[in-house]
């Protein structure tokens, strides 16, 4: 009698365990959905089974105040740092989706038969103009900083030539967020060091690729637009 009370009391613990690893879930998945709901005006995530005695992402949150966000960042808390380190890295990587959409680097599929020469002749005028005194003059003066085809400048916001773009749109979200949920994120989470170190990981990552590989830049050895990308990144 004594060994079936025993398992039967080991059976309940787990059980008790199981419904309280539920709950713990249960609400870290409704906060989750509220910072989404804040965000974006509308449920994106995927529904997830219901969990007994506690929300769940089946319940789509209706739009919370500040002061409720900055509640719930306080349950999560107490839920342990796992569930901490999931929600700042759902946020900030949700926040910076619609950078990497419009800032990733496209493939180059361009094909040009005087790829070779045009590249070693380019080259040379780097190596002639970073040689230069500042102040002197150089036979690379006529650089250009448009396509040497069309004539145009590249607006493709991905591309070198606009990289100070990248900055611009990051200050627009800071803005933004500080408007949706300033004061809502404990200090200690240092939410926005997080969201900037991504955003600089991913410029990084992008401005890798357009130096070389398959989505090389067309101004990659282009001296006076690499100066000023470097410029503007300082």
């Amino acid at each position: 009698k004594f060994e079936e009370e025993g398992i039967s009391g080991i059976s309940q613990i787990k059980d008790l365990k199981e419904r309280v690893g539920g709950m713990r879930s249960g609400l870290y998945e409704f906060i989750l959905q509220a910072f989404r709901v804040r965000s974006t005006g509308q449920d994106s995530a995927t529904p997830t089974p219901a969990v007994t005695d506690a929300p769940s992402a089946t319940t789509t949150p209706q739009l919370l105040s500040k002061e409720s966000l900055s509640d719930g960042c306080q349950v999560v808390d107490a839920l342990g740092l796992e569930f901490t380190h999931r929600l700042i890295d759902a946020f900030c990587t949700e926040q910076l989706s619609p950078y990497t959409k419009l800032f990733a680097p496209k493939k180059n599929v361009r094909q040009t038969a005087s790829a070779g020469t045009s590249k070693t002749s380019t080259s040379s005028d780097v190596m002639k103009f970073l040689k230069t005194p500042i102040g002197g003059s150089s036979n690379v003066s006529e650089r250009p900083t448009t396509n040497t085809k069309s004539g145009k400048p590249n607006e493709d916001p991905a591309c070198l030539d606009q990289i100070e773009r990248r900055f611009a749109w990051f200050r627009r979200l800071l803005r933004s967020i500080d408007e949706s949920f300033g004061n809502v994120f404990p200090h200690a989470w240092q939410v926005h060091y997080t969201l900037t170190t991504s955003f600089f990981e991913g410029t990084r990552a992008h401005t890798l690729a357009l130096l070389h590989g398959s989505c090389k830049d067309r101004d990659a050895a282009n001296a006076t637009i690499l100066l000023k990308a470097l410029q503007k990144t300082m």
